[in-house]
């Protein structure tokens, strides 16, 4: 389970997705501000409250992102507050993975991260969208597959330079969100065009990043393999199965089992949110 605080008091940008057909007032209100860090340490610690009650650690909490797509009018302004932030919930508990968006400034907050001393792991979050800029709309299916695929390219070269970054200081970097959606202009009515551009994104994250998110699940209407994970799965156009997978003939039926039932034991006897 992963949490995201995707719409802040007063709104952190001006989209749709942030909550209110409002103008964003999150920045230009400190009392929003500080609202949103009580309703971060209220998350959190509701489920500590949970692990506790329970007895047993939440395995499968891997951490919680901050504030979802953030636009702030400086750097300096944000960065500000998800110092305050952390430090917040920091002393609530000490192991949460913190996640943070950077506002597609990768370099500059994988900097921020690798500058800001932390003993406990924070993640730099990155979405990576191909379909919305005139650039992008303008480009084809094929130009974007060559331009993920290329090492030498922006997108690889700055995913890689930011993991580096950020990994030195023991975080890491993932893709939050991203998708199989191109725009309908992008397409030339050639074989293959968005199952090659999902496979060009899943080998760029598997060279760069520590890991993702698809965006999203699935839609109320089927049908859009380009925003709905299970319809891309239904149509061929996203992998039945990515990661690694086990050999049929290393073992048996009975030993895998046994593997599976060590591995979640080991899981459950870790700390809480580790």
């Amino acid at each position: 389970m992963f949490l995201d605080l995707h719409a802040a008091p007063g709104k952190q940008n001006d989209d749709a997705h942030a909550g209110t057909s409002d103008r964003a007032n999150f920045f230009g209100d400190p009392h929003n501000q500080r609202r949103t860090i009580h309703a971060l340490r209220v998350l959190v610690q509701a489920l500590n409250a949970i692990a506790s009650s329970k007895g047993i650690p939440i395995a499968n909490i891997i951490g919680i992102e901050l504030i979802n797509e953030p636009n702030p009018p400086s750097d300096h302004l944000l960065q500000s507050w998800y110092s305050s932030a952390i430090d917040s919930i920091r002393q609530l508990d000490t192991n949460i993975p913190i996640y943070l968006g950077e506002c597609w400034r990768t370099l500059s907050y994988s900097y921020y991260i690798a500058t800001r001393p932390s003993s406990s792991l924070t993640v730099l979050d990155h979405h990576l969208y191909r379909c919305f800029t005139p650039e992008d709309i303008r480009t084809s299916a094929d130009d974007h597959v060559r331009e993920l695929a290329n090492p030498a390219g922006k997108i690889f070269s700055m995913l890689t330079a930011a993991s580096e970054k950020v990994g030195r200081a023991g975080g890491g970097v993932v893709i939050g969100e991203w998708s199989g959606a191109l725009n309908p202009g992008s397409f030339r009515g050639l074989p293959n065009e968005q199952r090659r551009f999902v496979d060009a994104q899943l080998k760029l994250f598997e060279n760069c990043v520590a890991g993702w998110f698809f965006w999203t699940y699935k839609k109320q209407n089927s049908g859009d393999t380009g925003w709905s994970f299970r319809d891309a799965v239904s149509a061929g156009i996203f992998p039945h199965f990515v990661g690694t997978q086990m050999r049929d003939n290393i073992g048996d039926a009975h030993s895998r089992g046994e593997a599976r039932a060590r591995g979640k034991k080991v899981a459950l006897g870790r700390r809480s949110f580790q």
